[in-house]
């Protein structure tokens, strides 16, 4: 109990003898014992909890630890399979054009870069792959197709489709040839989306 609580006891009075009190004086005796009850209450089960919070803290920096004993037997994981995207503009051509690649960078390995096109030509092309998804449509045109490629690539389907290709070839998938035909490949014979 904080010394404050138990500067605020008040425990001269037995309630064998509330009934010699005004009964004003009486109600407002309970009164403030109820309210007492209540802080004692709640300050030991604050104190409980901050005993099982530094118990629970002793337990996580136990688990942090034994995290870090077991991190190289998983690294090669990280190594060979995490990658980010970003989409990188090119310095314009002559034309004025400005044409777009996606990035996709590995640790330990040069990044790997796949050609989108210009501006035009890659929203065209979006908005032709998505044709029956008019909410991702609408994503590409709110966002625009810059954004949403950024966010699409980094945890999307299309992040697992390079996924799936670098696992299917880890040492090879450098050489892999990877373009917007290629992530989003178009079925030109029948207009339609390849899912």
């Amino acid at each position: 109990m904080s010394k404050m609580i138990e500067e605020r006891k008040l425990d001269f009075i037995p309630p064998s003898r509330y009934d010699k009190l005004d009964e004003d004086v009486r109600e407002k005796l309970l009164d403030y014992r109820r309210l007492f009850s209540k802080v004692v209450r709640k300050e030991r089960k604050i104190d409980n909890l901050l005993k099982q919070i530094d118990k629970d803290k002793d337990i996580l920096k136990d688990w942090k630890k034994d995290l870090t004993s077991k991190n190289h037997f998983i690294d090669h994981l990280r190594k060979t399979f995490y990658f980010t995207c970003s989409v990188v503009s090119l310095t314009p051509r002559p034309s004025g054009k400005v044409y777009h690649n996606l990035t996709i960078s590995r640790r330990g390995e040069r990044p790997k870069n796949c050609s989108l096109g210009s501006d035009d030509v890659m929203l065209k092309h979006l908005l032709d792959y998505y044709k029956g998804n008019p909410k991702v449509r609408k994503e590409i045109k709110d966002d625009g197709w810059k954004v949403w490629l950024k966010v699409e690539t980094n945890s999307g389907k299309t992040y697992l489709r390079i996924l799936d290709m670098i696992m299917d070839n880890p040492l090879g998938f450098k050489n892999e040839t990877l373009n917007r035909n290629v992530l989003f490949p178009l079925d030109k014979k029948k207009g339609k989306t390849k899912k």
